[in-house]
């Protein structure tokens, strides 16, 4: 076996491996940041999801502090809607910054329009309420 045909063997022994790895090195880089590209989204959903949680919370604390008020009268049972009615504002603008899709925009605003004629609503609710007990 002479030299050229040697080398001329031990190319085509080798290269197919090498080519092989390289394809595979490729493949394994592409699915790499295809999982880090979906790790970031889905660290982004948690996040959307929690602030979401949390301004739930919110409104039912709200919710559930006026309802306990005009039921009983007792004003310790305003605290949580005087806590979460401070929270709830800054919780809104939270998520807005992290919600990008128009759909999701639009359903944040409508959720938000809601949320401020409720408050509305609770406020004339509470402030009759108040005069009607000055009144007796």
């Amino acid at each position: 076996m002479t030299s050229t045909s040697f080398k001329h063997a031990l190319s085509q022994l080798l290269l197919p491996p090498v080519i092989g790895q390289a394809i595979l090195a490729c493949v394994l880089a592409l699915l790499i940041y295809s999982l880090e590209s979906s790790a970031t989204w889905v660290d982004h959903t948690d996040q959307v999801l929690s602030r979401m949680n949390k301004l739930t919370r919110l409104m039912i604390d709200e919710e559930t502090g006026v309802r306990g008020y005009l039921l009983t009268g007792r004003k310790e049972f305003l605290e949580p809607y005087n806590r979460a009615k401070l929270q709830i504002d800054p919780a809104f603008q939270q998520l807005q910054q992290l919600v990008n899709d128009p759909l999701q925009i639009d359903r944040l605003r409508k959720l938000s329009a809601d949320n401020d004629a409720w408050e509305a609503f609770a406020a004339a609710r509470l402030t009759a309420t108040r005069t009607h007990e000055e009144l007796i």
